[in-house]
């Protein structure tokens, strides 16, 4: 029953008026919070990781300012994009590294 009312009333309420009402095992489905699964990572996962890490670690930063403004045909906000996105990712990494410690 906890299931069956953890249905918002007015979704509840068009459910029972509908031309063919649900069981009560219908309900308690629709009240169902399910956890998000977290998919397992690939087998290849880690070691592109490290390789990738290693990358970064050995990426000079004297030339950072040059390899930004060369013309590579990628638009500037498609870059900046990218490494927003490898940003937020290897603070992911970080977190989850120290949280193993």
């Amino acid at each position: 029953m906890l299931r069956v009312a953890a249905v918002p009333d007015d979704v509840r309420e068009q459910m029972i008026e509908a031309a063919s009402p649900p069981t009560v095992s219908e309900l308690a489905e629709r009240g169902t919070k399910r956890k998000a699964v977290k998919p397992e990572p690939y087998k290849q996962e880690w070691a592109d990781w490290v390789f990738a890490i290693k990358r970064l670690r050995d990426l000079p930063d004297c030339g950072l300012d040059i390899l930004a403004r060369r013309d590579s045909g990628l638009t500037t906000e498609r870059l900046l994009a990218d490494a927003r996105a490898a940003k937020a990712n290897i603070e992911n990494w970080i977190t989850a590294l120290e949280a193993r410690r």
